[in-house]
């Protein structure tokens, strides 16, 4: 009996069980139906929608940037994270005492300062307190009165309050030797508005330290930090020690150098070849003079004006290459020769020395200057062919000489 009983309530469920879920299937199908039959435009809208990024309606009314709060900065089209720079500007007690300080917002374009310029309106709160017209005429009230009462005791004053009395128009002070105290006495030294700062009055202490001296009055103006304005205004009390000017200025050393120079002149006006020597110098030739370029040796082509130890040494170098010189102009073969040399030189044409084409070998052809490789072996090969060349006409024949060549060559050839 309970067996049956058993069976019939597990029937009875799972009948139920089947019946359920035949019934979500259909609603399934049927919201997919639905879903199938829709319009794709529909479709696409209503996906869209719910993907979309909600947009925040920009507003513009007057504001103040030191009080506005989060929700006003929004409104007003600033990003977030803008909105946290100027909570962070303000919490540190940054304010903005006009409108343009609000252009230096982080991250604030061009365009938006424009658009909110014309609404920014900063309190009076928060404005400089030194603009405020009570503390002006304040201050103003309290000088004159100051001024008023130390009419006859001005000196008293200077002392009783810390003040150092100004020196007078026309007075001067030492500027390398004055401390503090005696700068002050220049007037506007020691004001914060018109005088040196402190750290410029440090750096001058600095500058002396390290053996600076001031020699004039404009070394003053290198003073770092120091302004045109200031520099105008102290110029006509800078007053420099003749103990600081340079040394070479003293009036003693000056006569003493030139007495001295003058002994030395006097000393060698009957020794003027033994000093040369003696200092390693050689004696120019004089205007009109001239030296046998073939035939000297640098030590006497040094005698010649702007000839040193080095031209003395190229011009010998080049003249053994060429075997001499025939004519001034090859002179200026030589690099960067000082051309008014030229005057003082005579060419001596009788000792050139000449090479035997016959005789001479490749080698000792094209070592010529005016001889290159293929020219040499032209006459070499020419020699070797038709014999003995007897005449410079026969180079005439060979396509590696020009008229010019030839004309260069002809004094240093034989046959």
């Amino acid at each position: 009996m309970l067996f049956l009983l058993s069976l019939f309530v597990i029937f009875a469920v799972l009948t139920g069980y089947f019946a359920d879920t035949e019934y979500s299937n259909d609603i399934v199908n049927n919201s997919a139906d639905t879903t199938l039959h829709k319009n794709p435009s529909q479709h696409k809208e209503e996906t869209a929608d719910a993907y979309a990024v909600p947009t925040r309606k920009v507003e513009t009314f007057c504001f103040d940037p030191n009080t506005a709060d989060s929700t006003q900065l929004l409104r007003l089209g600033l990003q977030p994270w803008q909105v946290r720079n100027i909570y962070k500007f303000r919490a540190r007690g940054g304010v903005y005492q006009c409108k343009e300080d609000f252009a230096y917002v982080y991250g604030l374009t061009a365009k938006d300062y424009k658009r909110l310029a014309p609404y920014i309106h900063i309190s009076s709160d928060y404005l400089p307190a030194s603009s405020l017209t009570e503390v002006r005429n304040g201050r103003q009230r309290t000088y004159s009165q100051r001024a008023q009462y130390h009419n006859h005791s001005i000196e008293y004053n200077f002392k009783e309050k810390g003040y150092t009395p100004k020196i007078k128009d026309g007075e001067t002070l030492k500027i390398n030797s004055s401390d503090t105290t005696e700068l002050k006495k220049i007037p506007g030294i020691g004001s914060y508005y018109v005088g040196l700062q402190p750290w410029q009055v440090r750096n001058i202490y600095k500058f002396r330290a390290r053996g600076g001296v001031y020699q004039c009055k404009e070394d003053f103006a290198y003073v770092y930090g120091l302004t045109a304005k200031d520099y105008k205004r102290l110029a006509p009390y800078i007053h420099i020690s003749s103990d600081y000017l340079p040394a070479s200025s003293l009036t003693e050393v000056r006569n003493g150098r030139q007495r001295t120079y003058s002994q030395r002149a006097q000393y060698h006006n009957h020794s003027i070849e033994y000093n040369f020597k003696e200092k390693g110098y050689t004696p120019k030739i004089k205007d009109g003079e001239t030296l046998k370029i073939n035939s000297s040796d640098t030590t006497e082509l040094k005698k010649i004006p702007g000839i040193g130890s080095y031209y003395a040494r190229r011009i010998v170098d080049y003249r053994t290459r060429l075997g001499g010189y025939v004519s001034k102009e090859q002179l200026l073969e030589i690099d960067d020769f000082p051309a008014k040399a030229i005057a003082y030189i005579n060419i001596d044409s009788d000792n050139i020395k000449k090479i035997n084409i016959n005789k001479s070998s490749l080698a000792q052809i094209k070592h010529h200057p005016y001889i290159n490789y293929y020219q040499a072996s032209a006459i070499v090969n020419y020699r070797r062919l038709h014999g003995m060349i007897k005449s410079i006409n026969e180079l005439h024949l060979m396509k590696e000489f020009s008229q010019e060549d030839l004309k260069r060559i002809e004094p240093y050839v034989t046959y």
